[in-house]
């Protein structure tokens, strides 16, 4: 379901596997159905499970990032660079997930010019 435009990120925080912690990427953009993910180091095919959102508290998001149940939906590895580039899903929502990912693209989303308030914050089209 990629009904939903992406908003780019300024800074790319770090993914990781909360069952493992290991980390998978970095977030490159984010949506409330998906987000895309670029990593150096490949990751286990068919990939499924919780992954948390890593950022520091301070003068950043005021509560901790909920975790996500997400799965790779396709992946691609850029030629020049190596970088590996994942799909993934986001497969649980709530409303406290979609306040978390408002409020980090209100944080540091890349703004396209676009009026973000126009819409309502938690109505499915938001950005």
């Amino acid at each position: 379901m990629r009904g939903l435009t992406r908003r780019n990120l300024i800074y790319y925080l770090d993914i990781v596997d909360i069952k493992t912690g290991n980390k998978l990427g970095k977030i490159a953009d984010i949506s409330l159905n998906g987000l895309l993910v670029l990593s150096e180091e490949a990751i286990e095919s068919g990939f499924s499970g919780s992954i948390g959102v890593v950022y520091p508290l301070e003068n950043f998001l005021s509560e901790p990032f909920p975790p996500m149940e997400a799965e790779i939906k396709w992946q691609r590895t850029e030629k020049k660079t190596g970088l590996i580039y994942y799909g993934m899903e986001i497969t649980n929502t709530s409303v406290e997930l979609e306040k978390m990912i408002a409020m980090l693209i209100g944080k540091i989303g890349f703004s396209d010019g676009e009026k973000k308030a126009r819409r309502g914050l938690f109505s499915q089209d938001f950005y």
